[in-house]
């Protein structure tokens, strides 16, 4: 049978800056698949710690209308255009495209907490969940 040795709690773990320029705190960055907030500035090259979880205020895609966001509504970080934004679910076809895709879903990188109306430019976002 297989073991584990316990590491550590995992809301935040370290990370591996490769870029060259300094990662500062509260930068959102992808890690994997997965959304992460620097919980610490990090070097060129250097070792910091990155949360993985948690609730963050974050930049929001917003408009006058159609970009409001409900309280547990899946989203994705628009690494492009650092918001996030409401995540699209997969769309199967109907009649003549039964059972075809006609929207992949989009990543889903957390859900939102509190409602954000489409004019608000952040929204609360439990990370990863």
């Amino acid at each position: 049978m297989a073991t584990a040795t316990y590491y550590q709690r995992g809301e935040s773990i370290d990370y591996v800056n490769s870029g060259d320029t300094k990662i500062t705190t509260g930068t959102i960055l992808l890690f994997g698949s997965r959304l992460a907030v620097a919980a610490c500035d990090i070097p060129a090259g250097g070792v910091g710690s990155i949360f993985v979880d948690g609730v963050f205020e974050m930049p929001k895609e917003y408009a006058a209308s159609d970009k409001a966001l409900t309280a547990g509504q899946n989203v994705q970080w628009d690494n492009s255009n650092s918001y996030i934004k409401a995540a699209v679910a997969q769309v199967v076809g109907t009649g003549g495209d039964a059972g075809k895709v006609t929207t992949e879903a989009s990543p889903v990188h957390g859900f939102v907490v509190a409602a954000a109306a489409s004019a608000d430019q952040t929204v609360l976002v439990k990370i990863n969940a």
